[in-house]
C-alpha cells in the first residue's frame, strides 16, 4: 500500500517493488493507495517523511510487525527498503525479521565505471549491469562512451607520417552515441558497429533513475578521442608521443586551435541543449580529460572552460583526474567537481582535495579490471578487497592518504573494467565476459561503500549465492528446465516440437523439409531453411549434441548450423567456417574454428561443449576434446585469447541465408554442469594452515568452495611460511552420500602449491572416529582438474591434508564434493523403459519374431537389424544412461535401415542397365550432330535420366518399369535418315511391269511416353496401367504459362490413369503461373513445382485422393499463390502443402 498523498512519487517504486516481488516469491500483490489506517496484517506499506529524520536522499526506516512500514525522504530510500526486504525473500521466501531497520549508505558515490567506447556493449547488457548494482544498492554507473586502440604504434609503418594516417584509416575507434555533430562532408563520429540512439540513451538515464542507478554518461576529450579526431581531422593533434616514439598522438584534440575546445562543446550540446535533452539537468556529465600528453597549460585551460561550459548548462562535472602529472602556473578550479582519483601519479588526493574536487576513489591498481590482457586484474581479489580496501583510504605503493569518511569531499569510490583489448589486441572478449567479471565483486565492494562491511567475507559470499543476479533479469543466460535436457528436436513428427520435458517447441520454420534420418525423421537444410525455437543463448556450461551429415558437392562457403540473436554481429555455429572451412562458431566479432572438417555424406555425431572461457567439440562420441581456437592471430599472446561460448540456439539454421547444407537429427541441449556438486551454502570450515588475505592476495581454504576459480586458498606464506602438511575440514550442514572429491588447481599466477600427495577422511558425526577413504593420492602437478574417487559412504564431514604441493605450499582455486544421485538411477531407469518401449514396439518386434527366412530383406541389413534388437533386448547389467541411449539409438538406426531385397535387386539390375557402356556412351556422347532422330532421342534420354534418378522409395515394381523403358528406349534409338548416292558400280533393277514398289519400313520401338497438351506422360506400370507426369514438352518447353494434368491419358493406344507428378517434373518453368491437376493424381514427388517464381493459381479440387506430397515441391513459387483443395480435405492438404514449402502467406481455400 502507498500512502495515496504520495502517489506521484511512488508509484513506479510499487510497480517495481510488485513486478519483483512476483519473480522472487511466484506471487501476485497489488498497489493500492490508502492512509496508514487501513494497513492490515501481511501489507507493505509505503511514505514518504518529511526531512530531519537523518534519511537524506537514499535511507529509508521500516517498522517490521505485523505488517511492514517504511518511511523514506525520497523513492529512492524508498526503492532501497525494497531491495532489502526481496533479498531477504529470496533467501527464504516466507519470512522478514521482525523488528526496526534504519539504513542509509555511507558513501554518495557508489559506482561501477564501463568501457563501452573500445568493446561495442549491447545495450541490454548496460541494462543489466544497472539492474544487477541497483540490486546491491550500487548507484552509480559511469558509461564510458568513447575510446580506440591505445597502443596506435601497432600501425606504425615507415615514417610519423604514414603512421598518422593509418592511425586515421586503420585503427579502431568508436562513439557509442547517434550523433548530430557533422564535419564539411556530412559524416558524424558515430560508431558504425553498434550505437545507442538519444532516444535510447535518454531511456536509459530515466529508467535507471526509477531504480536508484545514476548513468553517467562520459564523453572523453581532448585524449582518447580518436573517433572524432578521424572524422574532424582539423583538429587532430598531428605529433607523435615524446615518450612513445612509434605512437602518434592523433587521438588527442589539438588545443592550440580554438576550433577543437569549440568541437567539444558542441559534441557536449548535442546532448544537454533543447527541451528534451538526452543529459538532462540530475545528469553528471563526465568529460574524460584523460591522460593528456601535450601542451600542459592548454589542457588546464581545456578543463577550466569545460568547467564554465558546464555550469552554464546547469551540470554536474566530472573528469578524470590528471592534474598532478600534467603541471603548469594555470590553475584549476575544483570546487563543485567530482574527480576520479585513478593513479597516484596523475592525481595526488591530498593535493584534488586542496583543490576542492569532490573525491570517487578509483585507484587502478586496486580496482582497474583489463580482461585478459596481462596487465592490472583480469579478476579483482574480492576477498582480499573486502579485508583490505576502504573506499576513503588511498593507498597504493607509496601512498597512503585517507580523506575522512564523513568528509563532504570524499564522496565514494568506483571499480572499473576497460576493454583494452581490441583490434591488434584483441583477445575475444564477450559481453558474457564482461558482466561476470563486474558482477564476482560486486557483492563485496557493496559492503564496504554502503556500509562498514561487518560479515566475514565468507558471509558475503554465502549470502550473495542465494541472492544472485537480480530479479527479472537473466545475464547469464539462464534456462528454466524441468531436468538437465533443456530441449529436444528430433523432428520424428516433421516439425520442430521439443521432445524434452520442457516443451520449448518452434516457433516458426521457413523452407524446412524432413526426410529419413540417423534416427527416424531428420531435417533437410538448404541456404534458406530455419527453424526458430523460444530460446536464444543458454549458460556457460550447455553441451549441445547432434547428429550431421553434410550435403556431396555443397558449397564450401560458410554454413550455420545454428544461430542467436545479437547485435554484436553474427552469434551462430558453423558447419563450415568462412576462413578454415572447418567447424567453428562466430560471437561478437570473432571467429574460432575446431581442427575438424566434416566429411561430405556422412552421418557424424558432434557434441559441442561451451563453457566460459573456452569451447570444445567431440566427434562421434571420442573423450578426446578438439579445442576452439581463435581464427585470427593478434598480438596478444594465445594464454590471453578468451573463447567463451553460450551456445547460441535461437535458430536452428540461420535467418541469413547461410544455412547449413545437408541433414541434422536429434538436436540435444543439455546442462553439463555436474549436478552431483554439492552445494556449499551450508558448508562451514576450520583450516590449520591458510593464508590471512590482510598479508597477501589469497585466502582462506573458504576461497577453495566460493564458486570462483579466480579466488584462491593458500597455504600460509606471510609474514612467515608455515610448511605443509596442511589440514582444512568441511561440515556440510547434513549427511550425504559421497563417492568423489574433485580439485581445481591454481589456474594462473605461477606454479606455487599444485597438491601432488594428500589424504581424505569422512564421518558422519561429530562424535565420530575419522575413516581414512583415500591414503597417499597421488595427483600431477599441473592445472588440470583432479578427481579423488573413492567407494560410496554416507558423511557429513570430509577432512583433507595436503601432504606435498609444488614448491612447499598448498593451493586450490576450488574444491567440489559429489553426491550420489538418486536421479542418476531415475535417469537410467528411464533410459531402460525407452528401450523395452522400442523393443516391444510391434513394428519393431513384428520384423524380429517374423525373421527373414522368405529373404524380404538384404542379408546384410537383416543382420544389422538382428544383432541390434537382440542386444536391446539384453543390454549388460550395469548399464550406463549412455550405453542404454546407444543401444536405443543402434536399433531405431538399424530398422530404418532395412532394405527390400527385392528393391535392391531391382536397383541393382537397374543401375547395371544405366551403367552398360552402349547406354553410357550414347548418353555421355549426347546428340549434338543429330546422329538419332529427335523423337527417339529425346526418349532415350528421358528414360536413361529416370533410371539413373530414381525417386526415393520407389518399388520393385516402378524400378522394373524404369528398366523396361530404358531398355525400349534403347532399342528404339533411330538414326537420322540422309540420301545415299548411288556408287559406280550399282546400277538400279528397273520394278516389274505392273508392280507396285513398296518402301521398307523399319519396325517401331515400343512407345512408353507421350507429349499431350505441353506436358509428358511415361508409362509407370503396364499392368496397373498407371502414368506418370515426368515434365514438360511440345513446342512451349519452359516457358509454357498454364497446364493441366490429365486425369488419363492414352499411349500407344492404352489408357493410363495419371496418378503421379514426378521428381521436379516442373522444377524451374519461370512462365508458369497456372496448374489444374487431374482427379486420379495421388502423389507429387520432391521439387515437383519447385522455383516456378510466377505460378500463383494451383487447383487440385478434383484431386481428392493425394496422399503425400513430396518435400519442396511448392518451394519458392509466388508467394501469395491461392491453392484449391477438395472441400473435405482442407486440414489434411493444408498440412501436407505447408511441409512441402508453400509459402507462408499462400492462401489455401476450399
Amino acid at each position: 500500500m502507498i500512502n495515496a498523498a504520495d502517489k506521484d512519487t511512488l508509484s513506479s517504486m510499487a510497480e517495481t517493488f510488485a513486478a519483483d516481488y512476483k519473480d522472487i516469491v511466484g506471487n501476485d500483490i497489488s498497489v493500492v493507495y490508502g492512509s496508514e489506517s487501513d494497513v492490515k496484517a501481511g501489507d507493505f506499506y509505503f511514505a514518504l517523511t518529511a526531512k530531519g529524520k537523518g534519511l537524506k536522499d537514499e535511507g529509508y526506516l521500516s517498522q517490521i510487525g505485523d505488517s511492514i512500514k517504511t518511511e523514506s525522504e525520497t523513492a529512492t530510500g524508498a526503492y532501497w527498503a525494497t531491495r532489502t526486504f526481496l533479498q531477504i525473500l529470496k533467501q527464504n521466501k516466507t519470512t522478514i525479521p521482525k523488528g526496526t531497520t534504519r539504513d542509509y549508505p555511507k558513501y554518495k558515490v557508489r559506482g561501477v565505471i564501463l568501457d563501452v567506447g573500445r568493446k561495442a556493449t549491447e545495450l541490454q547488457t548496460v541494462k543489466d549491469v544497472a539492474a544487477t548494482m541497483s540490486w546491491y544498492k550500487m548507484n552509480d554507473l559511469h558509461v564510458h562512451l568513447n575510446d580506440n586502440l591505445i597502443f596506435l604504434e601497432d600501425y606504425w609503418d615507415t615514417n610519423a607520417e604514414t603512421t598518422m594516417q593509418n592511425s586515421f584509416t586503420k585503427a579502431y575507434a568508436a562513439f557509442r552515441l547517434e550523433s548530430s555533430v557533422k564535419n564539411d562532408e556530412g559524416k558524424t563520429a558515430t560508431a558504425t558497429d553498434l550505437y545507442y540512439t538519444k532516444d535510447q540513451f535518454r531511456s536509459l538515464i530515466k529508467d535507471s533513475r526509477t531504480i536508484g542507478v545514476n548513468i553517467v554518461p562520459e564523453i572523453d576529450v581532448p585524449a582518447h578521442a580518436l573517433a572524432f579526431t578521424k572524422t574532424f581531422q582539423n583538429c587532430a593533434l598531428k605529433k607523435m608521443n615524446s615518450s612513445n616514439w612509434k605512437r602518434p598522438l592523433t587521438d588527442h584534440l589539438d588545443l592550440s586551435k580554438p576550433e577543437s575546445t569549440q568541437l567539444a562543446k558542441n559534441i557536449f550540446s548535442d546532448y544537454i541543449d533543447g527541451e528534451n535533452p538526452v543529459f538532462d539537468e540530475q545528469t553528471t556529465v563526465h568529460i574524460g580529460a584523460d591522460e593528456y600528453e601535450d601542451d600542459a597549460t592548454l589542457y588546464r585551460n581545456f578543463v577550466n572552460e569545460m568547467d564554465d561550459y558546464m555550469k552554464s548548462k546547469n551540470r554536474k562535472m566530472r573528469m578524470w583526474g590528471g592534474l598532478t602529472r600534467i603541471k603548469s602556473d594555470t590553475e584549476v578550479r575544483g570546487d563543485g567537481v567530482e574527480i576520479n582519483v585513478w593513479s597516484k601519479d596523475w592525481a595526488d588526493p591530498t593535493e584534488m582535495y586542496n583543490l576542492g574536487f569532490e573525491l570517487i576513489n578509483s585507484l587502478d591498481s586496486n580496482v582497474y579490471i583489463v580482461p585478459a590482457a596481462g596487465y592490472y586484474k583480469d579478476y579483482l581479489d574480492a576477498a582480499s578487497l573486502y579485508a583490505n580496501w576502504k573506499p576513503n583510504v588511498f593507498k597504493s605503493g607509496n601512498l597512503n592518504t585517507t580523506i575522512p569518511a564523513g568528509d563532504p569531499q570524499m564522496i565514494g569510490g568506483a571499480y572499473a573494467l576497460w576493454n583494452d583489448s581490441i583490434d591488434t589486441r584483441g583477445n575475444g572478449v564477450t559481453d558474457y565476459d564482461v558482466f561476470d567479471r563486474i558482477y564476482q565483486p560486486m557483492s563485496a565492494l557493496s559492503e564496504k561503500l554502503w556500509g562498514e562491511g561487518t560479515k566475514t567475507y565468507s558471509e558475503v559470499k554465502t549470502t550473495t549465492a542465494k541472492v544472485s543476479t537480480a530479479p527479472n533479469t537473466n545475464p547469464y543466460h539462464e534456462i528454466e528446465s524441468a531436468g538437465s535436457t533443456y530441449a529436444e528436436y528430433n523432428f520424428d513428427k516433421e516439425d520442430g516440437s521439443d521432445a524434452s520435458k520442457n516443451k520449448y517447441n518452434a516457433v516458426s520454420a521457413e523452407h524446412a523439409t524432413y526426410t529419413e534420418g540417423k534416427v527416424g525423421k531428420a531435417l533437410s537444410m538448404e541456404s534458406d531453411t530455419y527453424i526458430e525455437t523460444p530460446l536464444d543463448k543458454s549458460p556457460a556450461g550447455t553441451s549441445l549434441s547432434f547428429w550431421v551429415k553434410k550435403a556431396a558437392g555443397g558449397s564450401s562457403d560458410e554454413q550455420v548450423l545454428f544461430e542467436g540473436s545479437s547485435t554484436l554481429g553474427d552469434y551462430t555455429i558453423k558447419a563450415v567456417q568462412k576462413n578454415t572451412g572447418k567447424v567453428g562458431y562466430s560471437r561478437e566479432g570473432y571467429d574460432y574454428s575446431f581442427d575438424y572438417t566434416l566429411p561430405e555424406d556422412e552421418w557424424v555425431h558432434l557434441t559441442i561443449k561451451g563453457y566460459k572461457d573456452k569451447a570444445e567439440l567431440y566427434v562421434n562420441d571420442s573423450d578426446t576434446a578438439i579445442p576452439a581456437v581463435m581464427d585470427t592471430a593478434t598480438k596478444l599472446g594465445t594464454q590471453y585469447r578468451l573463447a567463451t561460448l553460450n551456445i547460441p540456439i535461437k535458430y536452428i539454421g540461420s535467418t541469413t541465408g547461410n544455412s547449413f547444407n545437408g541433414l541434422i537429427d536429434e538436436i540435444e541441449l543439455t546442462n553439463d554442469q555436474d549436478d552431483s556438486i554439492i552445494p556449499t551454502t551450508d558448508f562451514s570450515f576450520t583450516c590449520d594452515n591458510e593464508q590471512n588475505p590482510a598479508e597477501g592476495s589469497d585466502g582462506p581454504i573458504s576461497n577453495a568452495f566460493d564458486g570462483d576459480t579466480s579466488t584462491l586458498w593458500h597455504s600460509q606464506y606471510s609474514p612467515s611460511i608455515k610448511a605443509l602438511p596442511a589440514t582444512f575440514t568441511v561440515d556440510m550442514g547434513k549427511e550425504y552420500k559421497i563417492n568423489k572429491l574433485t580439485y581445481v588447481p591454481r589456474q594462473s599466477g605461477g606454479a606455487n602449491g599444485y597438491i601432488t600427495s594428500y589424504d581424505l577422511y569422512v564421518k558422519k558425526a561429530e562424535s565420530d572416529d575419522w575413516t581414512q577413504v583415500v591414503t597417499d593420492g597421488v595427483w600431477a602437478s599441473d592445472t588440470k582438474e583432479k578427481t579423488a574417487k573413492f567407494n560410496t559412504v554416507d558423511a557429513r564431514y570430509i577432512k583433507f591434508v595436503a601432504k606435498e604441493g609444488s614448491n612447499g605450499f598448498a593451493t586450490a582455486s576450488e574444491f567440489h564434493i559429489h553426491q550420489v544421485l538418486n536421479e542418476e538411477e531415475q535417469e537410467v531407469t528411464k533410459a531402460q523403459e525407452a528401450l523395452n518401449e522400442a523393443v516391444n514396439d510391434s513394428s519393431i518386434k513384428g520384423i524380429y519374431e517374423a525373421g527373414n527366412a522368405d529373404g524380404t530383406y538384404t542379408s546384410a541389413s537383416w543382420t544389422a537389424f538382428r544383432e541390434a534388437y537382440e542386444a536391446a533386448k539384453a543390454p549388460s547389467d550395469g548399464a550406463t544412461v549412455e550405453e542404454l541411449k546407444t543401444l536405443l539409438t543402434n536399433l531405431k538406426s538399424a530398422k530404418a535401415g532395412l532394405k527390400n531385397a527385392a528393391v535392391e535387386s531391382a536397383k541393382e539390375t537397374l543401375k547395371a542397365e544405366v551403367d552398360k557402356a552402349e547406354n553410357k556412351n550414347v548418353y555421355e556422347a549426347g546428340n549434338a550432330d543429330g546422329i538419332y532422330t529427335k523423337d527417339s532421342w529425346t526418349t532415350f534420354k528421358e528414360a536413361y535420366e529416370a533410371a539413373k534418378n530414381v525417386s526415393e522409395g520407389a518399388s520393385a515394381e516402378e524400378l522394373k518399369t524404369l528398366l523396361t523403358n530404358i531398355q525400349n528406349a534403347e532399342a528404339g534409338l533411330k538414326k537420322s535418315q540422309t540420301e545415299t548416292p548411288p556408287t559406280p558400280n550399282q546400277t538400279e533393277t528397273p520394278a516389274t511391269p505392273g508392280q507396285t514398289e513398296k518402301p521398307s519400313t523399319p519396325e517401331k520401338p515400343t512407345v512408353v511416353q507421350k507429349v499431350s497438351k505441353n506436358v509428358t506422360y511415361r508409362v509407370l506400370d503396364t499392368k496397373k496401367k498407371t502414368a506418370a507426369v515426368v515434365g514438360v514438352g511440345g513446342k512451349k518447353g519452359k516457358k509454357v504459362t498454364s497446364l493441366t494434368i490429365a486425369k488419363t491419358v492414352k499411349i500407344n493406344g492404352v489408357t493410363y490413369k495419371v496418378t503421379k507428378i514426378g521428381k521436379n517434373a516442373f522444377k524451374g518453368c519461370k512462365y508458369l503461373k497456372k496448374i489444374t491437376i487431374g482427379s486420379n493424381v495421388k502423389k507429387i514427388e520432391k521439387g515437383a513445382f519447385a522455383n516456378c517464381r510466377k505460378l500463383a493459381s494451383i487447383n487440385m479440387k478434383k484431386a481428392n485422393g493425394i496422399t503425400s506430397i513430396g518435400s519442396k515441391a511448392f518451394s519458392r513459387i509466388n508467394s501469395k499463390a491461392k491453392v484449391s483443395v477438395p472441400s473435405k480435405k482442407l486440414s489434411k492438404y493444408t498440412r501436407m502443402l505447408k511441409k512441402a514449402g508453400l509459402p507462408k502467406k499462400a492462401v489455401i481455400k476450399k
